[in-house]
């Protein structure tokens, strides 16, 4: 009786030892993922403070949403050509007819504002920055005034107004403003696009509709609201 019942259990033993050696053997199966994606905010130094506000945490620069905008979620773009991260976050309105996306990257330790936009002297693109030259290349400069001086609220930047789209419809006006964060060795580029765009030719219409037709003065009110200063209060929960 024991010898049947030793027999008995080394050949469960062996079939548990099979199994399981097949199993290991076999391809696994494709796991399942359940988790909700992950917010990007933890990736790009962003910190939401409120419902409506964001702090870059490296600068304490302060990036918030007006009233009866959407929120453009916050990402880290992948770069090959500069390792640099890229943080970009934005505000839309009406269906993307306006909308400021804020591009934020780290600066190199010997590198100016001047470098990507400044005020110049001749007609020659690169003569006003990096940032000027792109957008050349992109519109052309008949679309493009030359850059100014701009400040938003405290912050001193530089302002290139964009008259129409690269398509040159004249359905399109915008700007873009740049300006830097932080100081020493923890110096960051932040530039913000803003996009006015009417989906109707009839500019009546679309005065009636949006309450004005888009200007530049309306694009310096929309980065006013989008850009609000700095956090100086240092009271930020982890």
């Amino acid at each position: 009786m024991l010898l049947r019942l030793l027999a008995s259990c080394g050949l469960v033993f062996c079939l548990i030892c099979l199994s399981q050696s097949v199993a290991q053997t076999l391809p696994g199966k494709e796991e399942v993922l359940t988790k909700k994606d992950e917010d990007r905010r933890d990736y790009t130094n962003l910190k939401r403070i409120n419902v409506s506000t964001w702090v870059h945490e490296p600068t304490d620069l302060l990036i918030s949403i007006p009233k009866d905008w959407k929120e453009i979620r916050a990402s880290r773009m992948p770069r090959k050509i500069d390792a640099r991260p890229l943080t970009t976050v934005g505000v839309e309105h009406k269906d993307w007819e306006y909308h400021a996306i804020v591009y934020i990257a780290p600066m190199s330790a010997t590198a100016k504002l001047e470098d990507f936009v400044r005020v110049g002297i001749t007609d020659k693109p690169t003569d006003y920055g990096e940032e000027y030259a792109t957008l050349v290349a992109i519109y052309g400069a008949s679309k493009l005034e030359k850059p100014i001086e701009h400040r938003i609220g405290s912050i001193p930047a530089y302002k290139i107004p964009i008259n129409d789209g690269p398509l040159g419809t004249g359905s399109s006006l915008g700007a873009l403003y740049v300006f830097t964060a932080g100081s020493g060795e923890n110096r960051w580029l932040v530039r913000v696009r803003v996009n006015l765009t009417s989906k109707s030719s009839d500019k009546k219409k679309d005065a009636d509709k949006i309450g004005e037709v888009p200007s530049q003065a309306k694009c310096d009110l929309i980065v006013s609201e989008v850009i609000t200063g700095f956090d100086t209060s240092k009271k930020r929960a982890n």
